[in-house]
Protein backbone atom coordinates (compact mmCIF):
# COMPACT_ATOMS: atom_id res chain seq x y z
CA UNK A 1 0.00 0.00 0.00
CA UNK A 2 1.90 3.58 -0.87
CA UNK A 3 1.60 6.09 1.85
CA UNK A 4 0.24 8.92 0.76
CA UNK A 5 -1.19 11.69 3.18
CA UNK A 6 -2.34 15.39 2.57
CA UNK A 7 0.74 17.63 3.43
CA UNK A 8 -1.38 21.17 3.48
CA UNK A 9 -4.02 22.47 1.80
CA UNK A 10 -3.29 26.40 -0.05
CA UNK A 11 -5.57 29.34 0.72
CA UNK A 12 -4.90 32.20 -1.35
CA UNK A 13 -5.46 35.20 0.81
CA UNK A 14 -4.85 39.67 -0.05
CA UNK A 15 -3.77 39.67 3.38
CA UNK A 16 -1.56 37.26 5.39
CA UNK A 17 -1.35 38.22 8.79
CA UNK A 18 -5.22 38.52 9.44
CA UNK A 19 -5.94 35.00 7.70
CA UNK A 20 -2.79 33.94 10.28
CA UNK A 21 -4.27 35.55 13.23
CA UNK A 22 -7.87 33.69 12.94
CA UNK A 23 -5.97 30.30 12.29
CA UNK A 24 -3.51 30.70 14.89
CA UNK A 25 -5.92 32.03 17.39
CA UNK A 26 -9.51 30.14 16.69
CA UNK A 27 -7.72 26.81 15.44
CA UNK A 28 -4.59 26.39 17.41
CA UNK A 29 -2.46 26.66 14.01
CA UNK A 30 1.20 26.95 15.18
CA UNK A 31 3.42 29.58 12.91
CA UNK A 32 5.77 27.52 10.53
CA UNK A 33 8.02 28.78 7.26
CA UNK A 34 7.51 31.85 6.09
CA UNK A 35 9.11 31.99 1.65
CA UNK A 36 9.05 34.44 -0.52
CA UNK A 37 8.78 32.59 -4.05
CA UNK A 38 9.35 36.06 -6.08
CA UNK A 39 9.15 34.00 -9.49
CA UNK A 40 5.69 32.88 -8.76
CA UNK A 41 5.14 36.60 -7.72
CA UNK A 42 3.90 35.95 -4.52
CA UNK A 43 4.79 35.36 -0.43
CA UNK A 44 3.70 32.00 1.70
CA UNK A 45 2.94 31.44 5.39
CA UNK A 46 2.87 27.86 6.78
CA UNK A 47 0.67 27.15 9.63
CA UNK A 48 1.21 24.01 11.42
CA UNK A 49 -1.53 21.57 12.50
CA UNK A 50 -1.46 17.85 13.69
CA UNK A 51 -2.13 15.80 10.86
CA UNK A 52 -1.21 18.90 8.02
CA UNK A 53 -0.52 22.19 7.58
CA UNK A 54 -2.00 25.06 5.72
CA UNK A 55 -0.34 27.25 3.19
CA UNK A 56 -1.85 30.82 3.28
CA UNK A 57 -0.73 32.71 0.17
CA UNK A 58 -0.51 36.32 -0.19
CA UNK A 59 0.22 37.94 -3.86
CA UNK A 60 3.66 40.31 -4.16
CA UNK A 61 1.46 41.93 -7.40
CA UNK A 62 -1.60 41.50 -9.14
CA UNK A 63 0.43 39.57 -12.10
CA UNK A 64 2.28 37.08 -9.63
CA UNK A 65 0.44 33.43 -9.49
CA UNK A 66 -2.33 34.38 -6.64
CA UNK A 67 -2.53 37.83 -7.76
CA UNK A 68 -4.34 36.65 -10.56
CA UNK A 69 -6.05 34.01 -8.87
CA UNK A 70 -7.72 36.28 -6.54
CA UNK A 71 -8.41 38.48 -9.10
CA UNK A 72 -10.30 35.75 -11.10
CA UNK A 73 -11.56 33.41 -8.28
CA UNK A 74 -11.78 35.54 -4.96
CA UNK A 75 -9.81 34.55 -2.16
CA UNK A 76 -10.34 31.28 -1.07
CA UNK A 77 -8.84 27.38 -1.39
CA UNK A 78 -6.26 27.29 -4.03
CA UNK A 79 -5.31 24.05 -3.90
CA UNK A 80 -4.90 20.37 -1.97
CA UNK A 81 -1.24 19.34 -1.91
CA UNK A 82 -0.69 15.60 -1.64
CA UNK A 83 2.64 13.89 -0.32
CA UNK A 84 3.63 11.40 -2.09
CA UNK A 85 6.62 9.17 -1.81
CA UNK A 86 8.14 9.36 -5.35
CA UNK A 87 6.61 12.00 -7.57
CA UNK A 88 7.61 10.56 -10.98
CA UNK A 89 6.01 7.01 -9.76
CA UNK A 90 2.48 8.37 -9.03
CA UNK A 91 2.43 10.65 -11.74
CA UNK A 92 3.35 7.56 -14.25
CA UNK A 93 0.55 5.94 -12.45
CA UNK A 94 -1.73 8.86 -13.10
CA UNK A 95 -0.66 8.90 -17.14
CA UNK A 96 -1.69 5.08 -17.23
CA UNK A 97 -5.38 5.99 -16.40
CA UNK A 98 -5.32 9.95 -18.44
CA UNK A 99 -4.04 12.25 -15.96
CA UNK A 100 -1.47 14.93 -17.14
CA UNK A 101 0.12 17.13 -14.82
CA UNK A 102 0.56 20.62 -15.18
CA UNK A 103 4.33 20.83 -16.49
CA UNK A 104 7.24 18.65 -15.10
CA UNK A 105 7.67 18.37 -11.40
CA UNK A 106 9.99 21.42 -10.21
CA UNK A 107 12.29 21.48 -7.34
CA UNK A 108 11.58 24.07 -4.17
CA UNK A 109 12.82 24.94 -0.59
CA UNK A 110 10.26 25.00 2.46
CA UNK A 111 12.33 25.93 5.18
CA UNK A 112 15.08 23.64 4.97
CA UNK A 113 13.02 20.94 3.19
CA UNK A 114 13.97 20.38 -0.18
CA UNK A 115 11.07 19.15 -2.08
CA UNK A 116 9.69 18.13 -5.28
CA UNK A 117 5.98 19.56 -6.77
CA UNK A 118 3.80 19.08 -9.58
CA UNK A 119 -0.13 20.31 -10.07
CA UNK A 120 -2.55 18.48 -11.21
CA UNK A 121 -5.02 20.13 -13.77
CA UNK A 122 -8.10 21.17 -11.74
CA UNK A 123 -10.53 20.24 -14.94
CA UNK A 124 -9.90 16.73 -14.59
CA UNK A 125 -9.94 16.62 -10.21
CA UNK A 126 -13.31 18.00 -9.73
CA UNK A 127 -12.77 21.75 -9.92
CA UNK A 128 -9.76 21.17 -7.56
CA UNK A 129 -6.11 21.93 -8.49
CA UNK A 130 -3.81 19.10 -7.02
CA UNK A 131 -0.39 19.45 -5.84
CA UNK A 132 1.79 15.96 -5.43
CA UNK A 133 4.79 16.58 -3.28
CA UNK A 134 7.73 14.29 -1.91
CA UNK A 135 9.86 15.63 0.34
CA UNK A 136 13.39 14.57 -0.67
CA UNK A 137 16.08 12.61 1.81
CA UNK A 138 18.38 15.12 2.51
CA UNK A 139 22.14 13.16 2.98
CA UNK A 140 23.35 12.85 5.87
CA UNK A 141 26.86 14.13 7.12
CA UNK A 142 29.91 11.95 6.70
CA UNK A 143 28.02 9.42 4.74
CA UNK A 144 25.90 8.23 8.05
CA UNK A 145 22.51 6.64 7.49
CA UNK A 146 19.36 8.32 8.54
CA UNK A 147 16.54 5.99 10.39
Amino acid sequence: MKKIQIDHIGIAVKEIESAMNIFTKYFAGTIGEREVYANFGLVSQMLNFNNAGLEIMEPMDENGLIGKFIKNYGEGLHHISIRVENIVEEIACLSKDGYKPIGEPIHIHRGNSPEKVVFLNPKQFNGILIELIEVEQKPCPSGMVKD
